[in-house]
């Protein structure tokens, strides 16, 4: 509007006042139709009529257009109820018998004597049936008629006389008259006759036709008459036999005739524009014979899923002419497969198949046999059927049951129902029957709570928290037995696919190896950057590379990060490797192979080297003494007048306990040592026993890789054995309390304690799969969840603790660059000679230092000579170093506290 007054929003009176949605602005409207209208403006009806959708001949309709289902009159058939169809069969038997002898004289009265010793004895009979069934729709009367006549003669011949008798008596019988009375007309007609013929014939007919008519509706009131259309249902063929026999005065002939006519699903079938469809149809009455030895057996019932093939479609025909028709079932619950029936194990599978046939009859089909996914014969019984249903019971295979991969893994029951018509092989019956797995319990809530908390560890953890949740994350899905399951995308899944012709679990695989790679390389570039901002508060220092790597105390500080991805990177080089065959990047997976080693090898020798090292040059780890100032730091319940101040006291001080680091490491003192010893730093301060660092790196590889070998092959005695692995270290931890501080040691007990536990319920589970009890025992599935969640609980309050004393670390190394920056300025160096400032670890608390004391006192003069930088910069060293080369962990010369030595 000129005002811009009008609002040119669309509305519901845009589309007729019938969509559930509108948006746009006029003229562009975009109008959401119910299924009821279509069109768009919602302005066309959509709803299936019987007079537009069903040719009129439908008592109810449902559905919308085009999915419109027709309930046809009694007289109309097809989907849109188009077909009226007759059928009228027709089947006569004949049989024929004479004999006769010749006889020389015959007297032509009915009793005589003839002088000549002769026999005769002839007989014939004739019988025939027909039957004819009409329905009419419009009276809606039905009558029915059956008809038997039968013949028969008999004469005998003796010496003397000779007898003619023949009898022909009728008996016809109509249900249902005129007046609505049965009738009955016996008859009985007596005659004699002499005959001289002389031949012996034997006549057998057997004859069987029958034919289809449809007539399709008139859809006008024209007069023109509706086109009727005759199907014949086979062409009939005849085998004529005969046989004659000749001695002398008998001659002896027998012709055998026979016509036979195929069922009328032959004939169906063999039409190139048939269409079959098959659908699963519930019982409507109890079903007493389910199995030929067991009547009490349990079952499942087949239900139909209504989906696309609900619109019959021309059926595929194999080589050998059989049509195979699809036919989807909704799914069945993997507990109801594996032990439905309580102790009876599997359950037997019940199919009540309806077969429909567009405007004709498939009548004669009959099932042959069932398999199972195409090759496992199933023992079925086939107890009700009728010309177009079948009810058939399927037993499970005793060797595989019916799913025999992992009930965690979701499948699919094929069965192929093979069906007959005649002796022929006619119709395939393709079922699907989905097979979900079970899907584990808190699964997905412990993978989210692992993940959260290893990337808290890899921050503000130390190496006994990224060992315990690489173990939960490497033992958490044993259970399931899957090789693919094992494996994830990672610590930090990148979603990296190195392989795009590839769409399964390889390629999480090798996301994993490039997405640790790439973490271990991402924490390793950020401590150096920190360490280089560090190192260049020196002015005068050109070698800032090294210095920052003392400063940050590189490699060892890169422990946490490797213990990180250990399990991760052994899963997923183990899969690669064992699908490298069968692998369509096989190049690429060489090459993931060749890096997974290295970054788990990495870290494995790196402390082996360590403890040989140690070992050689005989560090020793001694234990602490407590100090003065730790001594007198103890809590004076006296001082306290409540209670409360009084139990936050001695929390306090059992906690300060618990964290203080009570061993530290020495050596000889001697230069080579020292720098050894500094880069080494995180490692001494977290384990006083070094071959226990290299223990627990390769359980977590084992571990890796075990669970990942169980999902390839029997994961039970898998389990089993990393169970004995872990109880294993378990029991080595206990004995040699390998950790600097108490809290590590309780800390690293409890989670391997726990992890213990729940592959012990895991354990448990899996051997009720093997054995059916499934239901029976899901709460060791339940316990198994619960202790991984107390492990990532645990965790988090360990991360926790350790994030405040990085926290107070980091603050203490900005603290010391900036006052070293300051001081440094003041400072007059020698020409051409270079001064290295080495920050060491100070094992404090988190308070800050006497930065005076750390960088220079005031009797440095700012006119110092060469060799007053030289004794300044001995004086910084003294503040980290003892004169032995080990490292100040007790610093309360300085009024420090050494209740918690950070890294930082």
């Amino acid at each position: 509007g000129s005002s811009c007054e009008i609002s040119n929003l669309c509305t519901n009176d845009d589309c007729s006042g019938h969509a559930i949605a509108v948006s746009g602005i006029r003229p562009s409207c975009t109008c959401t139709c119910p299924g009821e209208w279509i069109g768009a403006k919602c302005e066309i009806f959509n709803v299936c009529t019987s007079a537009v959708d069903c040719s009129n001949h439908a008592g109810r309709v449902v559905g919308n257009r085009p999915a419109c289902t027709c309930y046809c009159l009694a007289a109309y058939h097809g989907k849109t109820c188009d077909v009226t169809y007759t059928l009228t069969p027709t089947a006569t038997y004949s049989l024929e018998l004479t004999s006769e002898n010749s006889v020389i004289h015959t007297l032509t009265s009915s009793e005589s004597t003839s002088g000549w010793n002769t026999k005769s004895v002839s007989g014939s009979a004739s019988s025939s049936l027909s039957g004819s069934q009409s329905m009419s729709q419009q009276r809606r009367t039905t009558s029915f008629s059956f008809s038997l006549t039968m013949s028969t003669s008999l004469r005998t011949e003796s010496q003397h006389v000779a007898r003619s008798v023949s009898s022909t008596p009728s008996f016809s019988v109509s249900p249902k008259t005129d007046s609505g009375m049965p009738t009955s007309s016996p008859s009985h007609s007596p005659s004699r006759f002499v005959s001289n013929t002389s031949s012996f014939l034997v006549t057998s007919s057997v004859f069987a036709s029958g034919n289809v008519t449809a007539t399709p509706p008139s859809l006008s009131s024209s007069n023109s008459s509706s086109p009727t259309t005759t199907i014949p249902l086979s062409r009939p063929t005849c085998v004529a036999p005969s046989l004659t026999l000749s001695v002398p005065y008998v001659s002896s002939t027998a012709t055998l005739s026979t016509s036979t006519t195929p069922l009328p699903c032959r004939a169906l079938l063999e039409q190139t524009h048939a269409r079959l469809y098959i659908s699963l149809s519930l019982l409507t009455s109890p079903l007493i014979v389910l199995s030929n030895t067991s009547a009490t057996s349990s079952y499942t019932m087949l239900v139909f899923q209504n989906q696309s093939l609900l619109n019959p479609q021309v059926n595929n025909v194999d080589a050998k002419g059989v049509v195979a028709v699809p036919v989807a079932s909704i799914g069945i619950d993997r507990r109801t497969l594996i032990n439905a029936g309580g102790t009876s194990g599997s359950p037997t599978i019940v199919a009540n198949l309806t077969i429909h046939a567009a405007g004709q009859h498939a009548t004669g089909l009959r099932i042959k046999n069932v398999r199972l996914n195409g090759n496992i014969s199933l023992q079925h019984t086939y107890p009700y059927y009728g010309d177009s249903w079948h009810v058939v019971t399927l037993a499970p295979s005793p060797e595989y049951g019916w799913v025999s991969v992992s009930i965690w893994k979701t499948a699919a029951i094929i069965l192929d129902v093979h069906m007959t018509c005649g002796a022929d092989d006619a119709v395939r019956v393709h079922i699907v029957v989905p097979a979900p797995g079970i899907q584990q319990q808190l699964a997905a809530e412990v993978k989210a709570a692992a993940l959260s908390s290893q990337l808290i560890a890899l921050v503000a953890g130390g190496a006994s928290s990224g060992a315990a949740l690489g173990r939960l994350m490497a033992t958490r899905s044993m259970v399931m037995c899957d090789a693919d399951g094992a494996v994830g995308g990672g610590v930090l899944d990148l979603g990296i696919v190195p392989c795009s012709v590839e769409d399964n679990s390889n390629n999480f695989a090798r996301s994993a190896v490039i997405s640790d790679a790439v973490l271990v390389g991402i924490v390793g570039l950020v401590i150096l950057l920190c360490g280089i901002l560090l190192a260049s508060v020196d002015p005068n220092d050109h070698n800032v590379f090294c210095t920052s790597t003392t400063i940050m105390l590189l490699p060892s500080s890169l422990l946490t990060v490797f213990v990180s991805v250990l399990p991760s990177i052994a899963a997923s080089a183990t899969l690669l490797a064992a699908r490298l065959d069968a692998s369509s990047c096989r190049a690429v997976d060489v090459v993931l192979v060749i890096l997974a080693i290295v970054l788990t090898l990495t870290p494995i020798a790196s402390l082996v080297l360590l403890y040989r090292h140690a070992s050689i040059n005989r560090w020793k780890c001694v234990v602490k003494q407590r100090s003065h100032d730790e001594i007198s730091a103890a809590p004076n319940t006296k001082s306290h007048d409540s209670s409360w101040g009084l139990i936050n006291t001695q929390f306090r001080s059992v906690l300060r306990q618990a964290t203080r680091r009570r061993y530290a490491w020495q050596h000889d003192g001697s230069d080579k040592q020292t720098t050894i010893f500094q880069h080494s730093m995180v490692v001494l301060l977290e384990y006083r026993v070094l071959w226990y660092a290299v223990l627990d790196s390769s359980v977590l590889v084992a571990v890796g890789v075990l669970a990942v070998v169980g999902g390839l092959s029997h994961c039970t005695p898998i389990i089993a054995l990393v169970m004995a692995l872990l109880g294993a270290q378990l029991l080595l931890l206990i004995a040699a309390r390998p950790y600097t501080t108490m809290f590590e040691n309780i800390y690293s007990g409890t989670t391997l304690s726990l992890t213990l536990l729940s592959v012990a319920g895991q354990l448990v589970f899996a051997s009720a799969d093997s054995d059916g009890g499934v239901q029976d025992r899901e709460w060791a599935l339940t316990m198994s969840a619960v202790c991984d969640f107390v492990i990532v609980g645990v965790s988090l309050v360990k991360s926790m603790m350790d994030g405040y004393g990085v926290a107070m670390g980091a603050r203490r190394r900005v603290l010391q660059a900036a006052s070293v920056r300051r001081k440094a300025s003041l400072l007059v160096v020698g020409q051409g000679k270079e001064v290295s400032i080495v920050v060491a670890q100070s094992g404090d608390d988190g308070n800050a230092l006497n930065l005076e004391d750390v960088v220079m006192d005031e009797k440095h003069s700012v006119h110092n000579n060469e060799g007053g930088d030289q004794s300044m910069f001995a004086e910084i060293e003294r503040q980290f170093w003892h004169s032995n080369g080990t490292a100040r962990l007790d610093d309360n010369e300085f009024g420090m506290d050494d209740s918690d030595d950070t890294v930082l």
